[in-house]
């Protein structure tokens, strides 16, 4: 008779911990976007501010308990590249800054991931309202992509942003005209935000739609 010895094999269940580590871009402005190794690799934080500072400087930290360091940091201002940094000191100041979507994109173990920071203005004071009421957009809604701008307003000058729905600032305007067109027509169609700034500071924001 033949002996079958059956050898029974003993698993004991291990717990593994998931290892913890997050990325945090902060500006000297106010704000800041934050992520968690695995999760979504995007994060966007919108910081209304009323005047910029001619340059803004960005931060970009890691947690200590991460396992290894960010490679290919990259810097963008409105979707442009404007720097590439492979050191370790994750800082970078916009000597020429203002309105816009400042972001910073990384490398960590397989993934990239993008931290956003958006700066845009608000309205907080009765001449800005009084501004704003002075600045005429017509026709709005456009069908063409074009729209006509009247500065009822006794200012020197008039800067003017266009931002689409992400933030993303279009173009930048300088003016001393009453009335003048902004072109639009090779963008796509949709929602847009125009922003005027005068000499004084003052602030309005106006959306207009190309359809």
């Amino acid at each position: 008779m033949r002996t079958i010895t059956l050898i029974l094999l003993l698993f004991s269940s291990v717990s593994v911990k998931a290892k913890y580590c997050a990325f945090k871009l902060s500006s000297n402005q106010g704000g800041y976007s934050n992520i968690e190794y695995g999760d979504y690799p995007y994060d966007t934080s919108t910081v209304n501010t009323y005047n910029p500072t001619d340059s803004i400087s960005f931060l970009l930290e890691q947690d200590m308990d991460c396992h290894g360091s960010m490679t290919n940091v990259n810097w963008y201002k409105d979707g442009i590249l404007v720097y590439s940094q492979s050191s370790t000191s994750y800082s970078y100041t916009y000597k020429t800054a203002g309105f816009g979507t400042y972001t910073c994109k990384f490398d960590y173990s397989v993934s990239v991931y993008s931290l956003t920071i958006i700066l845009q203005p608000i309205n907080t004071s009765i001449s800005d309202y009084a501004f704003s009421n002075n600045i005429l957009v017509f026709p709005n809604p456009s069908i063409d992509g074009l729209f006509t701008i009247e500065n009822l307003s006794n200012v020197e000058m008039l800067q003017i942003y266009i931002s689409d729905i992400s933030g993303r600032i279009l173009e930048k305007i300088e003016s001393n005209d009453t009335i003048f067109k902004i072109d639009l027509s090779e963008s796509k169609k949709g929602f847009y935000t125009l922003i005027c700034t005068d000499n004084k500071g003052r602030v309005s924001t106006k959306k207009i739609i190309y359809n």
